[in-house]
């Protein structure tokens, strides 16, 4: 995830970001992703959330950073897992720039 912003409208938060999936997702397989994304952010909220998700596709160079271990795509080995901040979860740089 990136890009991550929030806006709070009343009692409602609006959260806008981007979300890096498989490039090889097809729109069924991102919809899905994105959902399963968005129930666990409003499972955590105590205000009623509205999101506005934009899927990116993945990079080969985003597999050293790469949680997915069933990937058929996979071309470098995991090496680093992202520790999420305040200030590169904000910034509008995929992940595999980030670090």
């Amino acid at each position: 995830m990136h890009n991550f912003r929030v806006i709070k409208y009343g009692a409602t938060l609006h959260i806008d970001c981007h979300l890096t999936l498989p490039w090889y997702y097809d729109t069924r397989q991102s919809h899905s992703e994105v959902k399963a994304f968005e129930n666990l952010v409003k499972a955590h909220c105590k205000s009623p959330v509205e999101l506005f998700i934009h899927v990116d596709p993945c990079e080969p160079v985003s597999c050293r950073l790469c949680l997915k271990k069933d990937c058929p795509q996979r071309q470098h080995p995991h090496e680093q897992r992202i520790t999420w901040t305040y200030t590169n979860i904000m910034r509008d740089l995929n992940h595999s720039i980030i670090c």
